[in-house]
């Protein structure tokens, strides 16, 4: 097993999809603000980065998809095990 120590930022990509994508939102901004070792490249496909899904889009646009609508969604995000953990991913989608 390797650790990120081993491995030099310039030579990794990071890409993830939808609450993957956050994740790669959530790395990038604590490497920025760790250390500033950025990863050569960052793709975040689809990303669900609001778990409060408190933006205008989720309200307007609900009706477009009447599997993932406010109330499924609140659902998933409820089902985090660590608050700390929400609280992490909440704040990497209002930081800048």
């Amino acid at each position: 097993m390797f650790t990120l120590n081993d491995i030099d930022a310039k030579n990794l990509v990071l890409v993830g999809d939808s609450a993957g994508g956050l994740i790669v939102v959530t790395m990038m901004r604590k490497a920025r603000d760790a250390v500033n070792l950025l990863p050569a490249a960052a793709v975040a496909i689809s990303t669900w980065a609001d778990l409060t899904h408190s933006g205008l889009s989720a309200i307007t646009r609900e009706w477009i998809d009447p599997l993932c609508n406010v109330g499924f969604l609140n659902i998933l995000a409820d089902l985090l095990p660590v608050a700390k953990l929400r609280l992490l991913l909440i704040t990497s989608a209002f930081s800048s």
